[in-house]
């Protein structure tokens, strides 16, 4: 045999090892059907550590997927900087071009923008933010999250207990803000708190004089403030300076508020924001605290994954939607049973909490 024959065998021998020993490990492909789950959070600007809390919240409840699961439940996040154009964009990309089975959503704005849209989509979306009425109108969208009555009823009885009497309310100006307003505004009067005064603020408004002026001519004895930083801490911050001393009182914004040394002896009632259990899980994968809406978009994704792996084939949107309706008894992130009442709003009994040195403790 020639040398150039044997050459070429030697070649070709070389090759062939070469290919099989050096080829790419490929994997299995999933057979399983992908159920994909979108949301838009404002994982960047004034809003993030709230976002990125909620978002660890979410990729925690996805590890916790079985796997031997029905089926492959994916997140797909878009990032809206909280800015209203920016949560239009990726809500019709989510549902037009991802095309997600199911949304979920953060507070008023990604709320409100996102309803009518799952509506025409058939989609189901659950949201975490203020507001219960809103959700009447739109048969596919839920809501976990105290009603405001609830909120309203709790927040009372802890100004009773801290014998306050008058309140100023500043509250940020929110469509859903205003429903909770509503309800303050009647279960003041059973109480027999007097509000001096409601002053609306709008998100990045950074001059509050008037308003503190006005606050501290009529002398309440607490401001009740509900906001987001960074108005809240600039509102706090410029009311020391005019010499405003009143205690501060809320519902919910007290625990994403950076610098809370400035509200030390404030008190509040919550929504739950989790057991035990939920926060120290929670705290193994983010070094940012538990913030509002952690647990309920964790139960909110859990509550999704339960119904679609009640049944063998995938359900339609439409189904989903009328099964969460159905959900009764389901053990919570809160630490307490939750269900989904007739208008679609999960409802939880608020937790009361103060600040003492720029620490929220939970009574």
């Amino acid at each position: 045999m020639s040398k150039k024959i044997l050459l070429i065998i030697a070649l070709v021998a070389i090759a062939v090892f070469a290919l099989f020993t050096f080829r790419p490990a490929y994997k299995s492909v999933d057979p399983r059907p992908v159920v994909r789950i979108g949301l838009t959070l404002p994982l960047t600007g004034n809003l993030a550590q709230t976002a990125q809390v909620a978002k660890a919240a979410l990729l925690m409840a996805q590890s916790e997927i079985p796997e031997d699961s029905k089926f492959r439940y994916e997140l797909v996040i878009e990032d809206d900087q909280s800015e209203a154009r920016k949560v239009a964009l990726n809500i019709n990309r989510l549902t037009s071009v991802r095309r997600v089975d199911a949304l979920l959503s953060m507070f008023a704005s990604a709320a409100t923008i996102g309803a009518p849209i799952a509506e025409r989509g058939k989609i189901p979306n659950i949201s975490c933010t203020w507001g219960a009425e809103f959700y009447k109108q739109y048969e596919y969208s839920f809501n976990h999250w105290p009603r405001p009555d609830t909120q309203a009823k709790a927040f009372f009885e802890l100004l009773k207990d801290n014998s306050v009497k008058s309140i100023a309310v500043v509250v940020v100006n929110w469509a859903t803000a205003k429903e909770v307003m509503d309800s303050v505004e009647k279960y003041a009067e059973t109480y027999g708190v007097a509000i001096t005064s409601i002053n609306w603020i709008n998100s990045g408004a950074a001059d509050f004089r008037i308003e503190i002026e006005r606050i501290r001519r009529q002398n309440p004895d607490a401001v009740m403030l509900m906001a987001f930083d960074p108005e809240m801490t600039i509102f706090v911050r410029q009311a020391h300076a005019a010499g405003l001393r009143t205690r501060y009182v809320s519902i919910d914004q007290f625990l994403g508020m950076q610098d809370k040394q400035a509200l030390d002896g404030a008190v509040f009632i919550m929504a739950n924001p989790g057991d035990g259990n939920f926060e120290a899980n929670l705290a193994k994968r983010t070094n940012i605290p538990n913030d509002s809406c952690a647990a309920n978009l964790y139960d909110a994704f859990k509550l999704l994954v339960s119904v679609y792996e009640s049944y063998d084939r995938k359900l339609t949107g439409t189904e989903v939607k009328e099964r969460l309706y159905q959900i009764r008894d389901f053990q919570s992130a809160l630490g307490v049973r939750i269900s989904v009442d007739e208008d679609g709003i999960i409802d939880s009994p608020p937790v009361r909490a103060r600040i003492e040195n720029g620490q929220v403790i939970r009574k």
